[in-house]
């Protein structure tokens, strides 16, 4: 997150890992997501 914040003032990083970047988050989101539902059913 720090290495991010950094190179983005002074590299600019090309749109595919940019893309890349942004399919890996929703992943992410997903997992935490699915995670959480898990998490729920095994509570009830």
């Amino acid at each position: 997150m720090e290495h991010a914040a950094r190179s983005t003032g002074s590299y600019t990083p090309p749109a595919s890992l940019l893309r890349g970047e942004g399919v890996l988050r929703s992943a992410c989101s997903v997992l935490q997501f699915v995670l959480q539902i898990v998490k729920v059913l095994r509570d009830v």
